[in-house]
């Protein structure tokens, strides 16, 4: 987890000089809780953040790595996706554990929340970004990431399905 952490805070730095790269503007990440926080909270946001939005982003970082036209972004992304694959197994050996000590109740609250976060990503993804970043930063289409989420229902979500 320590590691995860201060891999994160190194792609923050990487996008952050990418964005600005490009001509974007960063903004900075709020911080996250301080506070000593349940089993269920602590589960509902690996759930929601973990184990759905890390494994889309390790996904979509191994489109990137792999179409982007330019070799200097597909190196970094490369390096990131496979660090964000990591995250995301991190993630579901943390669900595990949390749901073996929850009672059924607070399962069910989890299940509901990673079911809310795959429905809200779905959402995110209607539109297609502009067709010269899906080309240059090798960005999905609204169709592909659509695909990426239904197949990720199946494999990875099937509680969220």
């Amino acid at each position: 987890a320590e590691r995860a952490a201060a891999e994160e805070v190194r792609h923050a730095r990487v996008m952050a000089r990418l964005v600005r790269r490009y001509g974007g503007q960063v903004t900075s990440p709020c911080e996250g809780p301080m506070e000593v926080r349940s089993l269920l909270s602590l589960a509902i946001e690996n759930a929601q953040e973990g184990c759905v939005r890390e494994t889309y982003g390790a996904l979509v970082a191994w489109i990137q790595s792999a179409s982007a036209t330019e070799p200097h972004l597909r190196r970094a992304l490369q390096a990131i996706a496979a660090e964000e694959t990591d995250h995301a197994k991190l993630a579901f050996a943390v669900s595990e554990f949390c749901m073996s000590r929850l009672s059924d109740r607070e399962q069910a609250d989890v299940l509901l929340a990673q079911r809310d976060a795959v429905s809200e990503l779905s959402n995110e993804l209607l539109d297609s970004p502009p067709t010269e970043l899906q080309v240059r930063l090798g960005l999905p289409s609204a169709a592909v990431a659509a695909r990426l989420v239904t197949q990720a229902k199946i494999e990875l979500w099937s509680m969220a399905a």
